[in-house]
């Protein structure tokens, strides 16, 4: 006699646990704050539109989306992840420059912005982001400027 897999105590565990599971995520999706912000259709759920961001027709795409949804939208990243994507400037000073210390870079930015710029400034953080700005700061100065192109 072969025994009913279907209502066996393991079977019916693994339901429960499954149900709960997208209950839960559904009620965690509900409350993130980028669920509000507009945005293209998902593109997939491994890479996400990272290969439309990057690929050789990403100045188009990027053009596309802030016609379509406005300067600062929601992307998909890889497995699922979301990310804010932005053109807008005054959005961009205050990540950058007023408010730089609470938007740290993630190990998964810092790997992407390694890997499309390599190892300089951009791709770092900390310590080592100050070392490296501490030997360009003089490069960048107007009188350094002045003298490499005299008006």
């Amino acid at each position: 006699m072969i025994p009913n897999i279907f209502l066996s105590p393991t079977t019916i565990y693994l339901v429960l646990i499954t149900a709960i599971g997208l209950a839960v995520y559904t009620v965690a999706r509900r409350n993130k704050p980028l669920v509000q912000l507009s945005g293209p259709p998902a593109a997939g759920w491994i890479k996400g539109h990272f290969s439309k961001l990057i690929g050789a027709s990403s100045i188009e795409f990027q053009e596309d989306i802030i016609a379509k949804y406005g300067p600062t939208l929601k992307l998909n990243g890889g497995f699922g992840d979301e990310f804010i994507f932005t053109a807008d400037p005054s959005f961009m000073h205050h990540v950058l420059v007023k408010e730089r210390a609470k938007f740290e870079r993630t190990d998964g930015g810092v790997l992407v912005l390694r890997s499309v710029f390599g190892g300089g400034l951009l791709a770092q953080r900390g310590s080592e982001h100050r070392a490296h700005r501490k030997l360009l700061n003089p490069v960048f100065t107007m009188k350094f400027l002045r003298e490499l192109a005299s008006i």
